[in-house]
């Protein structure tokens, strides 16, 4: 069976990605710190065992900033809807299109998930319906699904520190069975970015390099 991992990203435009990291980063910096980010992340699916890789990029004219450096065989498409749960939903559906039976939604902004969390994620898929990971924020990081389910993403407050229970309890109205993976943190604010430097100075230096080198050479002394 074909398993996919999406990552859901924006282009790495100045001024349009990470400008809640604005300070400490200047907004060229943060949006050179997103693209580190990204790369990483695209690297590290590329090399799951049994994994196909997927990037679904926003806004759909950016197509160009993305198909010069992701890997062949990269599954590369827009997200579509009029907004965050109609472009995620699509994302399911866009894959199930092209024959896949397993497919989970990745965050861009997460270099120092370590690839054995993504890969258990879909080895809970095989015997449940739902597989989720929870962010530290409230929200969610990970969402893995055999078919997609429209109401988990309908009408969301998404942003809130509520998002990750809501899907929850939702997914629980709907009778399916859920599982977890690891809880992790994004990197939205100052603390995050923090956080990042000491969690990837403890592991190994395989893990995230172009976001390890922007830390130490452009932001030493800085966090």
């Amino acid at each position: 069976m074909r398993h996919v991992l999406v990552i859901t990203a924006k282009a790495p435009v100045a001024g349009k990605v990470k400008t809640r990291l604005v300070p400490p980063l200047a907004i060229e910096e943060a949006a050179r710190f997103y693209r580190c980010c990204l790369e990483d992340t695209v690297e590290k699916v590329s090399r799951l065992p049994g994994i196909e890789g997927a990037l679904a990029y926003t806004p759909p004219e950016s197509r160009a900033d993305f198909e010069e450096w992701i890997p062949p065989g990269f599954l590369l498409f827009p997200q579509e809807g009029p907004d965050l749960g109609a472009r995620m939903l699509g994302c399911f559906e866009r894959c199930q299109q092209e024959g896949a039976r397993r497919v989970a939604l990745y965050g861009a902004d997460l270099p120092h998930v370590p690839p054995a969390v993504l890969k258990k994620g879909f080895e809970l898929l095989e015997d449940t319906d739902l597989v989720l990971g929870p962010a530290t924020d409230g929200g969610y990081y990970f969402i893995g699904a055999k078919i997609p389910h429209p109401p988990l993403f309908m009408e969301m407050a998404w942003g809130g520190a509520g998002v990750f229970q809501e899907t929850r309890d939702r997914a629980t109205r709907l009778g399916l069975r859920i599982r977890q993976i690891e809880t992790m943190s994004d990197v939205d604010t100052p603390i995050d970015l923090r956080h990042l430097d000491r969690v990837l100075s403890q592991v190994s230096e395989n893990l995230a390099p172009r976001t390890r080198r922007f830390l130490l050479e452009e932001m030493a002394g800085t966090l």
